[in-house]
């Protein structure tokens, strides 16, 4: 009898509330239409994938505790040659320029050098006395051992001997720190290559310009698919912040260009900026990586205490306050929902969503924009 009652007692009050006319209730039937419409957007599953509307269930996770830190992206040192002629003189020819690639071993300029000619004369006056040399005193060894020649005489031709050495080696020595060999030594010919494979950066020459040993990097050589990211971590962080930590990188707009791991910390902070530095390696992530770019990085420093977390776009404002969409029949409800901590890009739901019920992962602010359109065009401002 209880059960008959409880069926029949919802039915009785609708055929009373249906007698009563809008005055007398408070409550009429555009009121009730607006008070569901406003909060559900229809929409037919074909039109929700069209627009990307995408469902997930809510479940209890325990995201990362996330610290951000400033980075800039830099090259891999290891990786970077700078190019700069050994001897002195003019540009005879360019090989290569800016956003070349070359290979190790690639000739980038060709120089007229003087000083590699004079170089060049010195060896071949080295090893022209060292043949005189070698043949005197050959010639004193069979007169001592005849006993023509003293001791004296074969002593001293022995000693010039041990001086052409010197000379010859000194002079070979000379052209190897020129960076010349075989006939371009002897035609004056400084040839500047590359030491590592990778893309010129840069190049201070010009044709028929004079250089000067030493004036400086004539080219800068270094691998884009090599970089660092060195990132400033602040004192109060050092205790989180440890080698083998996930980072992600992400630039102003806050999509993530890379994730990669730290692989090193160094011991002691700055003495200008009081930070220390944690590096990370990096790919070029598909080349939207520069080096000298500055970047934002999330370091995963822990687990978080377990929540029903949802990723942040999928809680839209609205009314003043957060809700989430979720899927029924017809279309999609706007649920008000309480929000508590925020870990990364996961927003934990406190209220309002339970674990195990879907709701809208991808498309939520096209809905919300479809919802606050049929808003508007009831007249209505939320």
């Amino acid at each position: 009898m209880n059960a008959r009652i409880l069926i029949a007692a919802p039915l009785l009050a609708a055929a009373l509330l249906s007698a009563c006319s809008p005055g007398e209730t408070g409550y009429d039937d555009h009121d009730d239409d607006h008070g569901h419409d406003h909060d559900h957007v229809e929409m037919s599953a074909e039109a929700a994938r069209a627009a990307g509307v995408e469902t997930a269930r809510a479940v209890l996770s325990s995201p990362a505790e996330i610290i951000e830190l400033p980075a800039e992206v830099r090259f891999d040192q290891d990786r970077v040659a700078l190019v700069t002629p050994r001897v002195g003189g003019i540009v005879r020819a360019l090989e290569a320029s800016e956003g070349d690639q070359v290979e190790s071993g690639a000739v980038l300029a060709v120089l007229d050098s003087r000083e590699l000619a004079a170089l060049a004369g010195e060896r071949r006056g080295a090893a022209a006395a060292l043949a005189l040399a070698e043949t005197g005193y050959a010639r004193e060894q069979r007169l001592l051992e005849q006993g023509i020649a003293s001791q004296a005489e074969h002593d001293a031709a022995r000693e010039a001997l041990e001086a052409a050495r010197a000379r010859t080696r000194s002079a070979e020595a000379g052209l190897r720190a020129a960076g010349a060999a075989g006939d371009d030594a002897e035609q004056g010919a400084h040839r500047l290559t590359a030491p590592v494979s990778g893309t010129v950066m840069r190049r201070d020459l010009a044709l028929g310009q004079s250089v000067e040993a030493g004036s400086g990097p004539a080219f800068m050589i270094a691998d884009e698919t090599a970089l660092w990211a060195d990132m400033a971590v602040y004192p109060q962080h050092l205790a989180q912040v440890r080698a083998g930590a996930r980072v992600l990188l992400s630039g102003d707009d806050g999509e993530t260009l890379a994730e990669t791991w730290i692989a090193f910390i160094a011991p002691q902070l700055s003495e200008t900026s009081r930070t220390a530095l944690a590096r990370a390696r990096l790919g070029d992530a598909d080349g939207r990586l520069r080096a000298g770019q500055f970047l934002t990085a999330r370091v995963e420093i822990g687990a978080a205490v377990e929540g029903l977390f949802v990723p942040a776009h999928a809680v839209q404002p609205y009314e003043g306050g957060w809700a989430v969409f979720t899927p029924d029949d017809h279309g999609f409800d706007a649920r008000m929902v309480e929000t508590g901590r925020r870990i990364g890009s996961q927003v934990e739901i406190v209220s309002g969503l339970a674990p195990g019920e879907l709701y809208v992962v991808a498309g939520a602010f096209t809905l919300r924009a479809e919802l606050e359109k049929s808003s508007f065009g009831d007249g209505h401002a939320h």
